[in-house]
């Protein structure tokens, strides 16, 4: 096991990352960013495994809504036959409805064994979730401070290199600034001395880089 591992999980403590409010990884931005760039066979397999926990949860509350809203209509059939029961005077119809009643009930009675089975799962889904989230995150922060390490080392590189070329930019600078004062001086002599005309026509003859800018434009 690599150096990092071990140190993470000496310092890493499940009871302090719990108390901390932690989002629902496959949802944030940010952990999409970094696990897009950097990720692992446990890290691949958390993450469906908490997509399949979440799709379950889901599952269950929509198979809770519609149980509900199937016990309502049944309810709501069995106050009507209670209506027509106590309105009605015909026997036959009477029997009819009384089957229909205690076979809305019975109905009722399954679907209630059904919510309390539904409702229990998704009472215990949340936990799951949570500690599938919490191992994804770890697994994340081995991840991430390897992955960190590595850019730190070669941040440390790039500053460095920048640093040399920075110098030999400075140096350049200088040298540069030596060259243009020299010819400044040289020129303003020159030009004090043979004027301008004169000046130009020894270029010419005598200036090696016109003459070789003139060459190479030619």
């Amino acid at each position: 096991m690599p150096l990092y591992r071990k140190k993470i999980n000496m310092v890493l403590s499940k009871k302090i990352l719990k108390k901390s409010k932690i989002p629902v990884l496959v949802n944030d931005d940010n952990w999409k960013k970094i696990t897009s760039k950097n990720s692992s066979l446990k890290l691949k397999f958390l993450r469906e495994k908490l997509n399949k926990g979440m799709k379950e949860e889901n599952a269950y509350k929509v198979e809770q809504q519609n149980i509900k809203k199937e016990k309502q209509v049944l309810l709501k059939e069995i106050l009507i036959f209670s209506d027509l029961i106590n309105t009605g005077e015909d026997e036959e119809a009477h029997d009819k409805i009384t089957c229909k009643i205690d076979d809305n009930k019975e109905k009722i009675s399954a679907l209630n064994k059904k919510l309390e089975s539904v409702c229990l799962s998704l009472e215990n889904t949340p936990m799951k979730i949570e500690k599938i989230n919490l191992n994804l995150l770890i697994e994340t922060i081995k991840i991430s401070y390897k992955a960190l390490n590595e850019s730190l080392a070669k941040l440390d590189k790039t500053n460095r290199e920048v640093s040399r070329i920075r110098g030999i930019l400075d140096a350049l600078r200088e040298e540069k600034e030596i060259h243009e004062n020299n010819a400044d001086l040289y020129y303003s002599f020159l030009h004090g001395m043979l004027g301008h005309e004169e000046m130009e026509r020894l270029d010419i003859k005598l200036l090696q880089v016109y003459n070789e800018t003139k060459s190479d434009i030619e």
